[in-house]
């Protein structure tokens, strides 16, 4: 697609052509080089002919388009004298259409797209051709990597694991498929199977084409988008990779750094020769077998997890001119597949990652495990020292004084530590000093747990209503009882008693038996 009108170009500058084939319009001396394109100008066997880039530049459309509409403004200023001029469209890689002639400015027309089936930057070129007053004839070679047409803005679904492989040294490049056996499988259509694997070096890739009449223009094709970037235009970050069963391999990147199209040689030449692939023609088709280094595949320094990847498959019969196009990320178009936002997505898996993730749990119970053991040992530990002190610890005698009075008025619901401190005629803050110092809580606290422990005796010995034993264990009401009880003992006063009633009974079918 790109070998025959490029490789035919060279460097030749306009200015000596207009001087060298009477062109005689001083304001044709120098033509300014407008567009940069690696090489501006072709010879022809045509002397009445130039192909050259440089002689009328485009206002529209902008370079670097992506077109979603229904039509577009195609308009191309001159930079030399004209009798009449044709703008062009070429498309899908061979149709092109005329979209006027014109013999005076403005050069401008109308393209009407909206049956034209999306195109991505390699298939979609805007040209013209200058008929000079002289009678030469100046053409516009092609234009790629400049325009895209883009509808489909949905994502593919399609997604491929690829398996790490931990001994690369297994599989040998020969064309065969024998060491392949227990790698998952991603199928092309009806057309083919693929296999990947991977290390942090390579891709690894064996690939079955399904083929009967196999000939020069049939080809599988690798897309690589490792970056995941979905752009509708492929560049210096992209790669796309063309095995063919009877023709040497292709590497298509682009440089899109300016408004030219460049192909990026060094990556091109370093792609074909450290990558190895045989071909291998058999009786239903060919295989293709081959290891990609990752280093060349992006300019990333490292792998990322996800990326975009595609792979298609051109099947040309030379006998009857049919072509079948197919792709594994499911776009039917052929003239779209140098479009990553339109290939799936390939994820890497680690061949060791259950075991790692398995030993990573365990570690990590085993590790919180203990420090909950530990965390439990040091609070009881720390509990039974604190039991230990308090019964061995002497209470000062101020401390004993507010003890008997607070036991004294332990049912009194407006129990305070004013209250207390009005009785002993001392300070407020001497009472919760104290306590927090010698009991190591707070006053309310202390109070709320002596009510509680006066409400769990009466649940236990007695048949009072609830009502009853909030108001002797010194409670303004039910609820209150019902809420310090369960901030205590996490259970509710009713509970409390129906676990008492069923232990009794169960004590009582004991002794029976």
């Amino acid at each position: 697609m790109l070998k025959a009108p490029f490789s035919m170009l060279f460097s030749v500058s306009v200015i000596f052509f207009f001087s060298s084939t009477g062109f005689s319009d001083q304001s044709e001396q120098k033509v300014p080089v407008l567009q940069k394109l690696n090489l501006t100008s072709k010879k022809t066997e045509d002397s009445t002919i130039l192909i050259t880039s440089d002689s009328a530049v485009f206002l529209s459309p902008p370079f670097k388009k992506v077109f979603s509409g229904r039509d577009l403004k195609v308009e191309i200023e001159p930079q030399c004298k004209v009798d009449s001029l044709k703008l062009t469209v070429l498309y899908s890689g061979k149709i092109t259409d005329t979209l006027g002639t014109f013999h005076a400015p403005p050069y401008c027309a109308t393209w009407r797209y909206d049956t034209i089936p999306d195109q991505d930057q390699l298939h979609l070129q805007f040209g013209y051709v200058i008929f000079h007053p002289s009678g030469k004839k100046i053409i516009c070679p092609p234009m790629p990597n400049r325009w895209v047409i883009d509808r489909d803005k949905r994502n593919s679904r399609k997604k491929y694991q690829i398996k790490q492989i931990l001994n690369p040294g297994k599989i040998e490049i020969d064309g065969q498929l024998n060491e392949w056996e227990n790698v998952s499988t991603i199928y092309i259509g009806s057309k083919g199977m693929l296999k990947m694997q991977w290390t942090n070096y390579h891709f690894f890739v064996g690939a079955h084409v399904f083929d009967t009449t196999i000939s020069y223009a049939d080809f599988l094709e690798l897309h690589f988008d490792l970056d995941r970037e979905r752009k509708s235009f492929s560049d210096i970050n992209q790669r796309s990779i063309r095995f063919g069963p009877q023709t040497r391999s292709t590497t298509f990147a682009m440089d899109l750094s300016d408004s030219s199209f460049m192909p990026d040689d060094s990556i091109n030449v370093l792609l074909n020769n450290e990558m190895k692939w045989r071909r291998n023609i058999v009786k239903d088709g060919y295989i293709i077998e081959a290891s990609i280094p990752v280093t060349l595949l992006s300019e990333m320094g490292y792998l990322n997890p996800n990326f975009g990847f595609d792979v298609s498959i051109m099947d040309s019969d030379e006998k009857n001119g049919s072509k079948h196009y197919v792709s594994w990320s499911g776009s039917a178009i052929e003239s779209n597949r140098y479009n990553p936002s339109q290939w799936g997505t390939a994820v890497l898996k680690q061949t060791m990652f259950p075991l790692k993730l398995i030993l990573t749990i365990s570690g990590m119970i085993i590790l919180i495990t203990g420090l909950i053991l530990t965390i439990i040992i040091s609070k009881h530990n720390l509990q039974a020292k604190k039991r230990e002190s308090a019964q061995k610890k002497e209470y000062s005698e101020l401390f004993k004084t507010i003890l008997d009075a607070v036991q004294k008025r332990i049912t009194d619901p407006s129990l305070s530590p004013q209250k207390i401190a009005s009785i002993l005629n001392i300070k407020p803050d001497t009472i919760t000093d104290t306590f927090l110092k010698e009991m190591d809580c707070r006053f309310e606290h202390y109070i709320k747990f002596q009510k509680i422990q006066k409400a769990k005796e009466m649940l236990r010995s007695t048949e009072m209503s609830f009502e009853e034993i909030a108001e002797k264990a010194g409670f303004q009401s039910v609820k209150i009882l019902n809420e310090s009880f369960e901030s205590i003992t996490h259970t509710t006063p009713e509970l409390f008693r129906e676990r008492i009633l069923e232990a009794a009974r169960e004590a009582e079918e004991d002794e029976d038996e």
